[in-house]
């Protein structure tokens, strides 16, 4: 059939089979069955019954077949001809029942012209179980050729007359796309009039399409209700499904407990899905208490049952899940033994190891062979469904994009830095175009970064917003924090206050220290939001704990403030920051120890803070330090000193800076006598509006 992914087994159309034989009898109230009845010759049938399938019907015979019915045509007796005599009209439960047992040969000689005939003749008179029955012989082959779009065309039928069967194999046939052309609508139309009779594969494969969001009209709450009712008949792919959906919280509210206990009852059952689901609720604590080794014993009895990803699993919990069962080795081993199953997660994984040193020499020849072995693994609907459960993701085929992306972006990096490839950056924007296009958030933020900083593409900050926007979008804490900066300071783009902060929040809600920072400002200065110094203080702290070198800088401004002042606290911070690499915390212990403010005066200590906010660029720590070297405070006066610092803070724009140059170059002081130049930086200090005055 077509290569949809979804197949009927076998054994419902045999149970449908002898279904039909008793429920024909039992509906009509047979009660007697009689062996004889009129036959209608098969030249006599009209084309119009059935849609005008009957007027071929008799050709669906095998060769043998055929053979076998002239042998026993030519030895029909006198018996069979009085016997039809004795039916005084034609019965349609009757005409169903002996069609098969001439279909079959059971009790009278096999005959599949007459058989049909006789299944013709109940049709006419309104039995659609014979339409029904007809369908399925021409879908199976055994006592007629198989045709398919007799099949159908049967099925069809019988479903437009209220069957529940062949409303579902009518759907079936819409929705497989080879004997007839695809139509998903009428293969959901038919499987729904077969869910309303509760016909079990109806109510199973309802449930997937609507899980698919390429099905037009697919809503995950049909999906759940489907799949409840078939999971409560005891199906086990339906229970399997209803399971993730609790899982995720989709179609429905999100319930880890009835999740799990899903997953516990499909467990007991040996089924290495539900075992993979039940290590990552025990890994992970979902629902249930974190247990480690619980996890992984899931992990190990879904592995021994076959699963492809369970090795994978296992690995991470070695790997990644807590510095208590870390063991690199033992990672290493899982994801060699999950490679060798197939799995491309932990080919990826394997890749990673070898690129990173995890329990093996680092290697990135290995790293990218492993990366690129995990982009050629052939994705089957199977593969897709056990991956679901195994990472607690939707049962859809975009489902795998996410593990595909994190190879495409893993080798994009190996060719960004030319680790183990020769530097290739036009591969490396490829690699990862590759990854943005499945919506992977990291590829999308190294493209941002590419574009923001113009490497290996032409510099364009428009181009870098877009990706850093579809970044957070994604839920990237960094993109996050960077675009609501972007909005905050109107970088590139308009200043938008509101906008800055819902992406600062985003951020916020991640503990990422710089948004937490930034949401501190908004606190603090009312951007978007209402001016709270206590709620400043509380972004700042939380930022400062979270190892954010400019959170205690801004704690120590915050204690600065007027109405919140509290030197020694701001003295303190400031100091902390300092000892973070902080150049403006530097500038600002050195003049509180200047000045005694917060601390004890220490000129000595104020030079040292100074000149270390100096080295680092900062323009208002030279300007400082050049006076106390002029004045002598805290070190040797030393007029070359000064100028030499002045002229550094000169060089960023810095007025007083300028001033103080002029009047150097206009006495001499530690530079050469120059009129012109002093002239120069006086004009350029009155330009920027500073009046020198000592």
């Amino acid at each position: 059939m077509g290569n949809n992914g979804y197949q009927p087994s076998i054994p419902e159309l045999e149970d449908a089979l002898t279904g039909a034989e008793v429920q024909t009898a039992a509906e009509k109230g047979s009660e007697t069955v009689v062996e004889t009845v009129a036959e209608p010759a098969v030249e006599t049938v009209p084309e119009s019954a059935a849609e005008t399938v009957s007027a071929t019907a008799a050709t669906g015979i095998t060769e043998e077949q055929h053979s076998e019915e002239t042998v026993q045509n030519s030895g029909a007796d006198a018996a069979e001809v009085v016997q039809e005599e004795q039916t005084p009209k034609e019965d349609p439960s009757i005409c169903f029942l002996q069609g098969h047992k001439y279909l079959v040969g059971d009790g009278v000689r096999k005959d599949t012209r007459k058989a049909v005939a006789l299944f013709e003749r109940a049709i006419q008179l309104n039995n659609f179980e014979a339409a029904e029955y007809l369908g399925i012989q021409y879908y199976q082959g055994k006592n007629l050729r198989t045709n398919l779009k007799k099949s159908f065309d049967y099925f069809k039928l019988a479903a437009d007359n209220g069957l529940s069967f062949s409303q579902f194999w009518t759907g079936f046939f819409y929705d497989d796309g080879e004997t007839v052309d695809r139509n998903i609508e009428e293969a959901v139309r038919y499987y729904t009039m077969s869910a309303e009779s509760n016909f079990l594969p109806a109510l199973s494969r309802l449930g997937e399409l609507h899980l698919d969001s390429t099905v037009p009209g697919s809503r995950s709450e049909l999906a759940f209700k489907y799949l409840r009712k078939a999971a409560s008949m005891n199906d086990r792919p339906s229970m399997k499904l209803l399971a993730l959906l609790y899982d995720t919280g989709t179609g429905t509210a999100q319930d880890y407990e009835k999740a799990l206990e899903l997953y516990q009852n499909l467990a007991e059952r040996n089924d290495p899905d539900a075992l993979c689901a039940l290590g990552r609720f025990y890994s992970r604590g979902l629902g249930v208490e974190v247990d480690l080794e619980k996890g992984a014993r899931y992990y190990r009895m879904a592995a021994d049952l076959g699963s492809v990803h369970a090795q994978a699993l296992l690995g991470n919990i070695y790997d990644f899940v807590s510095s208590e069962t870390r063991n690199y080795n033992k990672s290493f081993e899982c994801y060699k033994k999950g490679t060798e199953l197939g799995s491309a997660d932990a080919m990826y994984y394997l890749g990673l190891s070898y690129a990173e040193g995890r329990g093996t020499d680092v290697d990135y020849e290995k790293a990218r062979h492993y990366y690129e072995l995990s982009l050629s693994v052939d994705f089957t609907p199977e593969y897709n469904h056990s991956y679901a459960f195994a990472r607690g993701i939707l049962h859809d085929p975009k489902s795998l994009s996410a593990q595909r992306a994190k190879s495409l972006f893993a080798l994009a990096v190996l060719y960004e830095n030319g680790d183990g490839v020769e530097e290739d950056l036009d591969h490396a924007v490829s690699l990862y175009e590759q990854a943005a296009k499945l919506d992977d958030a990291d590829a999308l933020f190294n493209l941002a970064r590419l574009y923001d900083g113009g490497y290996g593409v032409e510099k364009d900050i428009f181009k870098a917003i877009e990706y850093y926007t579809k970044a957070a979008n994604l839920g990237d804490a960094e993109a996050q924090s960077i675009i609501g900066e972007y909005y905050l300071e109107g970088n590139s783009v308009s200043k938008n206050y509101p906008l800055a902060l819902k992406y600062i929040k985003m951020a916020a809600e991640q503990e990422y220290p710089e948004a937490l920072c930034n949401l501190g400002l908004a606190y603090e200065h009312g951007y978007a939001v209402k001016p709270s110094l206590a709620k400043a203080e509380k972004c700042y702290k939380q930022a400062a704990e979270l190892g954010d070198c400019n959170a205690p800088y801004f704690l120590g401004c915050l204690y600065e403030k007027s109405g919140n002042q509290d030197p020694e606290l701001a003295f303190h911070y400031f100091q902390a920051a300092a000892g973070l690499d902080n150049e403006k915390a530097m500038y600002k212990v050195a003049a509180m120890l200047r000045e005694g403010i917060g601390t004890e005066q220490d000129y000595v200590r104020a030079v040292q803070y100074y000149r270390q906010a100096a080295e680092r660029g900062y323009a208002r720590a030279q300007n400082d330090l050049a006076i106390m070297y002029k004045n002598g405070i805290g070190v040797h006066q030393s007029y070359e000193k000064a100028a030499l610092y002045f002229k550094l803070a000169a060089e960023q724009g810095h007025p007083r800076a300028i001033s103080y140059l002029s009047m150097f170059y206009e006495l001499g002081l530690g530079v050469t006598k120059d009129l012109r130049l002093a002239r120069e930086y006086f004009e350029k200090s009155a330009s920027l509006g500073f009046e020198f005055s000592e």
